[in-house]
């Protein structure tokens, strides 16, 4: 079996191709569509669904919301922790992601606000993520959304847009309901309410 590079992957993506925020009206960002039966390619715009999904078809909405599951920290020796959340074992015990880790012990507590700290529980549980145990007097996720921040993909400078503020409600789906997704469902985000209603 000959053997494959990343590097045959890679390709050149202009920066000021990465839109920074959304579009003032979702849907009309682009979409591309990829025809199987003729083997081609037509360029539309998102609401363009409507007239493109037939009575039969069926869509699979993931209403799962983003957490705040970026997390700051301070050690006792006042050495500053980041914290990416990633998915709970049970309620209070958390994978994540953890940086710097060199330095951090099993057994050391993190500092995120007055309400709430973090225990390291087990470094490399697997490669690259760690166990933290939450320790906080409110409820998981309360304590999550009140000192955490939205995790942005690290291609979104948050801080050189005019909607920096706005991410809150931007990197959400319109049927985001259940919190725990830590990354928005990127094609999601393009639906609107008024989207849906044509849908149905």
């Amino acid at each position: 079996m000959p053997m494959i590079k990343t590097t045959e992957f890679d390709y050149v993506l202009p920066q000021e191709l990465i839109a920074q925020s959304p579009a003032k009206n979702r849907v009309t960002s682009r979409l591309l569509k990829v025809d199987a039966s003729t083997q081609t390619l037509s360029h539309h715009h998102f609401d363009d669904l409507v007239t493109m999904l037939k009575p039969n078809d069926v869509l699979v909405l993931n209403d799962t919301k983003v957490i705040k599951a970026r997390l700051f920290g301070t050690r006792a020796t006042g050495g500053k922790v980041e914290i990416f959340l990633l998915s709970p074992t049970e309620n209070t015990h958390w994978r994540c992601l953890m940086k710097p880790t060199k330095k951090i012990h099993e057994g050391e507590t993190i500092t995120i606000s007055s309400t709430m700290t973090c225990t390291v529980v087990q470094k490399h549980i697997t490669e690259g993520q760690h166990l933290i145990k939450i320790n906080t007097a409110a409820p998981i996720y309360d304590s999550i959304e009140e000192n955490g921040t939205i995790p942005l993909p690290p291609y979104i400078k948050a801080s050189q847009s005019e909607e920096a503020n706005n991410y809150e409600k931007n990197y959400q789906t319109v049927f985001a309901k259940k919190p725990g997704a830590v990354a928005a469902p990127t094609a999601g985000l393009h639906f609107t309410e008024a989207l849906l209603q044509d849908l149905k």
